[in-house]
């Protein structure tokens, strides 16, 4: 860290959950097919920790990616609990950040035979190919955004457990993609949550709602930031953003910019 930074944080309380699953991820939601982690969060970890160390009552979070679509989500499903978030490279415009992974997680998928003997095949690499990520990618977010619901899951961990826990928007087998069920997925993404009243709202509550992308995101993240903002500005929500010259992975020198601004708005 930089001095700046280390000067600030000797107020501040970091916490790091571990959120990670079998799928890889979560996107820090509740969700029935991976478990329900904003409650793990906001509902167990953080009071846990307010309960142990002085503070002034404040909370912020931040991501990068999964954790900055995290971020914002955890603002709008727990409204008023969160202050300021920081949110670098997030989750949004899925249109374009994840169809690209539709296609190229068939063929390690109809490899391993089947999606869950793929994911207990994955764990067993000690590096990944680029589509062998993308299938990961596709489960972890069908498991996010079209999971079972609950009663199908009490089901399904009574008996055989050999089919996937959620609504996957591809056929592995005959390579067949439910573009109706992956435009499902945007009632999830920020773009549509933010028509919500309450979301707008919620938004709008914040001391702080920072992101930024690279403008060169692999995964076009940054033309989602782009139209997530203009619809920030369109409803009249204060935030900052900032396109910087870089993609989406290697920029952990963009804490160096982030941390200190929600730091700085915590503690006024």
């Amino acid at each position: 860290f930089t001095p700046t930074i280390l000067s600030l944080l000797s107020n501040f309380i970091a916490i790091f959950p571990d959120v990670m699953s079998t799928l890889v991820g979560t996107q820090y939601l509740n969700s029935p097919s991976i478990g329900n982690y904003g409650t793990y969060i906001m509902d167990e970890i953080l009071p846990f920790v307010q309960q142990k160390f002085r503070h002034n009552g404040k909370v912020g979070v931040l991501g990068h990616s999964s954790g900055g679509y995290g971020a914002l989500r955890l603002a709008l499903d727990f409204p008023k609990r969160i202050q300021a978030i920081s949110c670098q490279a997030g989750d949004m415009g899925f249109s374009t950040g994840y169809c690209g992974d539709l296609s190229l997680s068939i063929g390690p998928i109809r490899k391993a035979g089947s999606a869950m003997k793929y994911v207990k095949d994955y764990w067993n690499k000690s590096h990944f190919s680029h589509s062998e990520w993308a299938a990961m990618n596709i489960l972890c977010m069908s498991a996010a955004y079209s999971p079972w619901t609950s009663e199908e899951i009490d089901v399904w961990s009574k008996g055989n457990q050999s089919t996937f826990p959620a609504h996957v928007p591809v056929d592995f087998e005959k390579g067949i993609i439910d573009f109706e069920m992956f435009l499902s997925w945007q009632q999830h993404d920020p773009i549509c949550l933010i028509d919500d009243e309450q979301n707008r709202q919620s938004l709008s509550d914040l001391d702080l709602l920072f992101l930024d992308a690279g403008a060169f995101d692999e995964y076009h993240l940054q033309l989602g930031a782009r139209r997530f903002v203009q619809n920030l500005q369109d409803y009249g929500i204060e935030h900052e953003y900032e396109e910087f010259e870089g993609g989406h992975r290697g920029t952990s020198y963009r804490f160096d910019t982030t941390i200190p601004k929600l730091i700085r708005a915590l503690c006024k």
